[in-house]
């Protein structure tokens, strides 16, 4: 998929380097202090990073993160009756969602909910140094950018009262856009930046629930969940079986274009499905790449199930 390919030049995190622990993240190393602290405008900034270190923490966010993805998709292809396919377009939006969290992260620009806790040495340094942080320094979503280099960190406070997911596409859309735009700078041929164009536009669409809209796949997740849940709809005909989730999970794998699978669940509900198939195929092409092109640790675990999937 061109469109993963695209988003290489976006990479923060150089796979090759770093090995990946599951007692690492990014909140505990902030909560390291290693780092210096300064107040510009409206953002916290962290300076004289060890890249190191900081690549380590984040690997290890985004390895916990690709697992999940793999893991969430294997139950989207264990639905055996039409009642379970229900939960199972669940499970490919969860799917979506963390596969967008690895993306950002390994990019290095990406929400993080970050605890009271965990801004305890900020705070303290802050309070010594006579400075005001430009926002509360307790539990909630914070906006975090890093540099190509990873020497240094910024931490923003959205605005918005959006919640975890909704922060996650927000930016996820944002992100597409940047990379849409810097796609004319690229090396790719006029016909490459052509298709690889199509397919982040259409990436980019699919983090909307409904085109014409401005609401996210969350919103989707919400209306298929809770009347779920409640018993007041059910997701889809008896026409659909388990053998098409199938065909959808393993054309996840090598199709840029989803749109032949139309489920008899309704349109809205169809193109739910099968925006959160397209992100997954991004989000898994995407970590795929990167993997082959720095043989980096995803190649000891999740590597290896990516090659399984991907033939072409």
């Amino acid at each position: 998929m061109l469109a993963a390919r695209a988003l290489i030049a976006y990479r923060a995190v150089p796979l090759s380097r770093y090995g990946a622990s599951v007692a690492r993240s990014f909140s505990t190393w902030l909560g390291s202090g290693l780092y210096q602290i300064s107040v510009n405008g409206s953002a916290v900034s962290l300076a004289n990073i060890n890249p190191d270190t900081l690549a380590k923490e984040i690997s290890a966010d985004i390895l916990r993160l690709a697992n999940a993805a793999r893991e969430t998709c294997a139950g989207v292809q264990a639905a055996t009756t039409e009642q379970m396919a229900g939960w199972s377009a669940i499970h490919l939006y969860y799917a979506a969602f963390y596969y967008a969290s690895a993306i950002l992260r390994l990019c290095g620009r990406f929400p993080s909910y970050i605890r009271t806790s965990e801004f305890q040495e900020i705070r303290k340094y802050l309070n010594l140094a006579g400075l005001a942080s430009p926002f509360k320094l307790s539990t909630g979503q914070f906006q975090i950018n890093i540099s190509p280099n990873l020497t240094t960190v910024q931490i923003n406070k959205p605005s918005s009262k959006d919640g975890v997911h909704e922060y996650v596409w927000a930016e996820l859309t944002r992100f597409l856009a940047d990379a849409l735009s810097g796609l004319e700078t690229s090396s790719f041929t006029a016909a490459d930046q052509g298709n690889a164009k199509e397919q982040l536009t259409r990436a980019g669409s699919a983090v909307q629930y409904i085109s014409t809209g401005s609401e996210y796949l969350s919103v989707g997740r919400n209306n298929i969940q809770y009347r779920h849940e409640m018993g007041a709809w059910a997701p889809i005909n008896k026409a659909v079986k388990k053998q098409s989730y199938a065909a959808l999970c393993s054309a996840m794998w090598v199709s840029s274009d989803l749109s032949e699978f139309e489920f008899s669940i309704g349109v809205d509900y169809a193109k739910f499905i099968n925006r959160c198939a397209l992100i997954c195929s991004l989000g898994h092409r995407f970590l795929a790449e990167s993997a082959a092109a720095d043989g980096g640790f995803l190649n000891n675990s999740y590597g290896k199930y990516h090659a399984s999937l991907i033939k072409n």
